[in-house]
């Protein structure tokens, strides 16, 4: 969550697969968002892990908006990015900003622009 937030993604959020429709939520957001958005999913492993079992998730996991965290503070959304306390391991959104997209700053979108002459064999050869 924190190398997210630090490498600029502007929607960072972790679910818990267990809590579905919180899940679907955070998803549907990541989805919605225009910019760079990360989701990270607990998914417990009952055949390896015998340490983080889902009844470990179920204790120690707490939800962000729970604890009146405020996704727009980007320095709250850092330390909440590194805990990891017993009873206290948070989920939900992190971290939210809307900046301007490169199709906003620019006023189209690079899906658009003609590549039909562009021509990178040389570029591929020197890479060989």
């Amino acid at each position: 969550m924190a190398m997210g937030i630090i490498t600029g993604a502007t929607y960072v959020a972790r679910g818990f697969a267990y809590e579905i429709q919180h899940l679907i939520k955070l998803v549907k957001g990541a989805i919605a968002h225009k910019g760079f958005a990360i989701v990270d999913v607990f998914q417990p492993c009952s055949t390896y892990n015998k340490v983080q079992t889902l009844q470990w998730y179920k204790e120690n996991i707490k939800k962000l908006e729970d604890m009146g965290h405020d996704p727009t503070d980007k320095a709250a959304a850092l330390t909440k990015a590194v805990q990891w306390e017993p009873g206290n391991v948070p989920i939900g959104l992190f971290y939210k900003e809307e900046k301007p997209t490169y199709d906003q700053l620019a006023g189209r979108a690079v899906t658009k622009d003609d590549i039909s002459n562009i021509d990178i064999r040389s570029m591929l050869a020197k890479a060989k």
